[in-house]
């Protein structure tokens, strides 16, 4: 059996030896297992996933929010693999068409957002997404709740990572010195 402050769970050896495994070299015993129910999957398909044992579950959380349409959605699959095959995968070089492309798109759904910016990571989006709140709004403060990310700003409330201590406007801005569409041309 093992014991969490959220429930208990019949732990198989198969399930013991991976836990084991994943806290000699990935896991925290604070962060993922005290915190989350502590298992360890094997796959996932559609709002599934199943455990190193093969015990089904529903994934209530969608991947931790990175996959809004289930594990292995058919459609974007078979059309990324699509895309892949077509394009060779990633293009060198900043430009590419489907980024004009997808640029235009975007233009004719917003028409307000005159310019598009593309970000590599899904961090590098949300704080450039903050920056710009920040100094549209002329403040330092920033209200969060979930997960979003390992940065600063996110993680200012929480001591236990070993923060600098300082206040919600880590951040210093050159608040309002430009305005925002000059900022990114």
């Amino acid at each position: 059996m093992l014991s969490t402050p959220h429930a208990t769970l019949a732990v198989t050896d198969t399930h013991k030896s991976a836990l084991r495994r994943a806290l000699r070299v990935t896991a925290s015993e604070k962060w993922d297992l005290n915190r989350r129910f502590p298992l360890v999957m094997s796959r996932a398909s559609g709002a599934h996933v199943w455990d190193v044992d093969g015990r089904r579950y529903v994934d209530l959380t969608s991947c931790g929010g990175a996959a809004p349409l289930g594990a292995g959605y058919e459609p974007v699959v078979d059309h990324v693999v699509s895309e892949l095959r077509r394009t060779g995968g990633i293009l060198p070089g900043p430009l590419s068409v489907h980024r004009i492309e997808l640029a235009e798109r975007l233009a004719e759904i917003f028409p307000r957002a005159q310019r598009s910016l593309f970000f590599r990571t899904r961090s590098c989006a949300t704080t450039a997404a903050i920056r710009l709140a920040r100094a549209h709004m002329g403040t330092n403060l920033v209200l969060t709740s979930g997960y979003h990310g390992w940065h600063d700003w996110q993680l200012q409330d929480r001591p236990a990572m070993g923060l600098p201590r300082t206040g919600p406007g880590q951040c210093r801005l050159p608040l309002r010195s430009r305005p925002i569409r000059e900022t990114f041309r």
